[in-house]
């Protein structure tokens, strides 16, 4: 009887697990992709797609890239190379500092942040390093 019940929890156990990937996975695909958040914008911002993909750098254009990055930075499915290539051929750069602006225009938690909670900060023996010359 002994033998049963820890085989029985070692099951449920394992049925837990599974459980918890296809939560993981289902949320991780419920977040859009580059490309639908391009579509988005597009009808949020009442922009075509070429528009938000083309070289413009009208306010409008701009806000509805900038959204784009936000969004895209924040669900963390494609890296900020992938998100600029999607949008026009833009520089990781151009990406991270699209994020920033409209976390701040919006008042919301930059990407960057989210992004960097995920990791665990450098940490130095001693002190900092500095630059000898």
């Amino acid at each position: 009887m002994i033998e049963m019940s820890a085989h029985n929890s070692s099951a449920w156990q394992a049925a837990n697990e599974r459980m918890a990937e296809k939560a993981a996975l289902q949320d991780k695909l419920a977040q859009p992709t580059v490309v639908e958040l391009i579509r988005i914008a597009a009808k949020i911002y009442n922009v075509t797609i070429d528009d938000i993909i083309g070289p413009s750098r009208v306010a409008i254009y701009s806000r509805a890239r900038q959204y784009v990055m936000h969004h895209a930075m924040k669900g963390g499915r494609a890296s900020t190379a992938t998100i600029g290539s999607r949008l026009g051929g833009r520089d990781h750069a151009t990406v991270l500092w699209g994020a920033y602006c409209h976390a701040a225009r919006h008042d919301l938690e930059p990407a960057t942040q989210v992004i960097y909670k995920k990791r665990k900060a450098p940490r130095y023996e001693g002190r900092e390093p500095t630059l000898t010359t």
